[in-house]
C-alpha cells in the first residue's frame, strides 16, 4: 500500500506538472493569443491611419497641383513666400504679379486680382460711358447723315434745274460769244497799233525825263551854290530888330526894352543883343554883344530883363538892337526841326526844354522829326522861316536797337532839306539858332517859375566871427528898390553913367 501510494504520488505529481505545465501553456498561450490580438489591432490602426494619411497626402497634393493648374505655373517645386525663383510656383507667381500688375502689383494674389478687378470694373465704366458717347455721336451723324441726304436732294434739283437753264442759256451765249470774240480780235489789233505808239512815246519820255533830271542836278548845284554865296555876302541875323534896348543898368544886371504887353511879348523870352550898326542891323555871331531874359513886362512898349551874358569888351548901351528867331510882335513865327536836340552839349535830350521855349515864345512847329524818325506837324510852307538842323545819329555808330530808328530819321531828313530847298527855307544849325534866340547855358540860372533855393551847404566858416553858417537859403524876398513896378530905368541909388573905361570902345589903358 505503501508502495501503492508513491506511485500514485508520482502520478499525481507528473499530473500535477502536466497540469500546472498545460496551465502555463495555456496562460502562455493565451496572454500570446492577447499580445498579438493587440499587436494585429494596432497594426490595423496604424495602417489605417497612415492609408487615412495617404489619401489626405494625396488630396493634398491633388489640391496643391490643382491650385498650380488654376495659376498657371505648373512647376515641381511650390517654393517659399515672398520668393522670386521662376523655377518655383509661388517665384513665378511673384514675378508675374509684379510684371502684370504695374502700380498694382502685390505679392498677394487675391489682393492684386482684387486691385485689377478694380480697376478692370473703372475701365469698363469708363469704355461703357465712351461707348454711351458713341452711341450718341453716331445718333447725332445719323441725324446729320438725314440732313444732308435732304440738302444733297436738294442740291440735285437744283442742279437739275440749273442744267436745262444752262442746256437753255448756252445757246444764247454762244451767239453771244461768236460776237464777242470777233469784238475782242479788233481790241487786240487796236492794242498792239497802241502798245507800238506807247512804247515810242515811254522811249521818248524817258529820254526826255533823264535830260530833265540831270538839267534838275545842275540846277539843284548851282541854286546851292548861289544859296551859299548869298549867305555868305548877306550873312543876315536878322530882317529887322524885334526891338532895342532902352536903359541899362549894369549894377543891377537888369535892361529895359522897347516891347511890352502891346506887342504881345511873353515872359521869359530871350534875346540876343547886337551891336548897332550904320544901317542898325546886326549881321553876324561877331556883332552879338549877350543874351537877355524878359522877366517882366511894364507898360504897353516897355519890358523889364535880365542880362543872362555880356561881353565887358562890349558892354551894352541904349538903343543896342535885340533879335530872337522864335518871336515877333503881332505875329507869330514857324520853324521846322532836325535832328538830336542836346541844348546844353551834356549828351542828353533836351527836346521837351525846346519844345518849352518855342511855346512860351508863341513859335509854331510846322514840321518836325522826332527822335524815332516820325514827322510830325502839318509840313512846311512859304511861311517857315528857318529850317533848324541839329546834328543826326548815324546810323554804323549807334547801338542796334536804335539803328532802325536812325535810318528812318536819316531818310526823312534828305527828304525835309529837299523839300525845303525847293521853298527857298533857310537852314541853319541849332547852336546858331540858340545864339539868334539868346539862349546860354547855366547850371544854376534861377528862372521864373522854378523853385530852386540854391543853399549854400553847412559846414562853412564865417570870415568875420568864424561862426557856422548854418542854413542860408534864400528868403525869396526882392529888395525894395525894385518893389515899385511903375519905376522906369535904373534904380534911384545909381547913377546911370557908363565907366569911362568902356566910352572908347573898350577899357581905358
Amino acid at each position: 500500500m505503501p508502495a501503492a501510494n508513491n506511485k500514485l504520488s508520482a502520478v499525481h505529481f507528473s499530473l500535477m506538472f502536466f497540469v500546472i505545465a498545460f496551465l502555463i501553456m495555456g496562460a502562455f498561450a493565451y496572454t500570446s493569443t492577447t499580445e498579438k490580438d493587440r499587436l494585429f489591432a494596432d497594426n490595423a490602426r496604424i495602417t489605417s491611419e497612415n492609408q487615412t494619411h495617404q489619401n489626405t497626402a494625396r488630396k493634398h497634393d491633388d489640391e496643391i497641383q490643382a491650385l498650380k493648374k488654376a495659376i498657371g505655373a505648373e512647376l515641381p517645386e511650390v517654393g517659399d513666400a515672398g520668393s522670386v525663383d521662376a523655377n518655383t510656383t509661388l517665384g513665378r507667381t511673384n514675378t508675374e504679379l509684379q510684371r502684370l500688375g504695374g502700380t498694382m502689383a502685390s505679392n498677394n494674389l487675391i489682393e492684386g486680382l482684387t486691385k485689377l478687378r478694380s480697376a478692370l470694373d473703372q475701365m469698363t465704366q469708363e469704355r461703357n460711358q465712351l461707348q454711351a458717347e458713341v452711341n450718341k455721336q453716331k445718333e447725332e451723324l445719323l441725324a446729320l447723315n438725314d440732313r444732308y441726304k435732304l440738302l444733297v436732294d436738294a442740291a440735285q434739283k437744283k442742279a437739275t434745274d440749273a442744267e436745262g437753264n444752262l442746256r437753255t442759256n448756252i445757246s444764247d451765249k454762244e451767239e453771244q460769244l461768236t460776237a464777242k470774240e470777233k469784238k475782242i480780235e479788233e481790241t487786240v489789233a487796236d492794242r498792239n497799233r497802241i502798245d507800238t505808239e506807247f512804247r515810242t512815246y515811254r522811249d521818248q519820255a524817258e529820254k526826255e525825263i533823264g535830260e530833265l533830271k540831270n538839267d534838275k542836278k545842275k540846277l539843284v548845284a548851282i541854286n546851292d551854290l548861289l544859296r551859299e554865296r548869298v549867305n555868305e555876302a548877306t550873312r543876315e541875323s536878322f530882317d529887322r530888330p524885334n526891338g532895342e534896348l532902352r536903359y541899362v543898368d549894369y549894377n543891377s544886371k537888369l535892361v529895359w526894352v522897347t516891347l511890352g504887353e502891346a506887342d504881345g511879348l511873353p515872359v521869359g523870352t530871350t534875346f540876343s543883343v547886337y551891336t548897332r550898326g550904320q544901317n542898325g542891323l546886326g549881321r553876324g555871331p561877331e556883332d552879338v554883344k549877350g543874351s537877355i531874359e524878359i522877366t517882366k513886362i511894364l507898360e504897353a512898349h516897355l519890358s523889364e530883363a535880365r542880362i543872362i551874358k555880356d561881353d565887358p569888351a562890349q558892354p551894352m548901351a541904349p538903343g543896342d538892337p535885340v533879335f530872337t528867331p522864335i518871336w515877333a510882335a503881332g505875329r507869330k513865327l514857324s520853324i521846322a526841326l532836325l535832328g538830336f536836340i542836346d541844348i546844353d552839349q551834356d549828351g542828353h535830350n533836351d527836346r521837351d526844354r525846346l519844345h518849352e521855349f518855342l511855346n512860351n515864345a508863341n513859335c509854331l512847329l510846322d514840321l518836325e522829326v522826332n527822335d524815332k524818325g516820325e514827322v510830325l506837324g502839318n509840313g512846311l510852307t512859304s511861311n517857315t522861316k528857318y529850317l533848324v538842323r541839329a546834328p543826326i545819329p548815324d546810323e554804323t555808330k549807334v547801338a542796334h536797337n536804335d539803328k532802325e530808328a536812325a535810318r528812318k530819321i536819316a531818310q526823312e531828313t534828305k527828304k525835309v532839306e529837299e523839300q525845303a530847298r525847293l521853298l527857298g527855307i533857310r537852314t541853319i544849325t541849332l547852336n546858331d539858332f540858340l545864339s539868334k534866340m539868346g539862349y546860354v547855358p547855366q547850371q544854376r540860372t534861377f528862372r521864373p517859375g522854378e523853385k530852386v533855393p540854391f543853399a549854400l551847404k553847412n559846414g562853412s566858416k564865417s570870415a568875420a566871427s568864424g561862426e557856422t553858417l548854418g542854413n542860408r537859403e534864400a528868403a525869396g524876398t526882392v529888395s525894395g528898390i525894385y518893389k515899385d513896378t511903375k519905376r522906369v530905368g535904373p534904380a534911384a541909388t545909381s547913377s546911370g553913367q557908363t565907366s569911362k573905361a568902356y566910352k572908347s570902345g573898350g577899357p581905358t589903358k
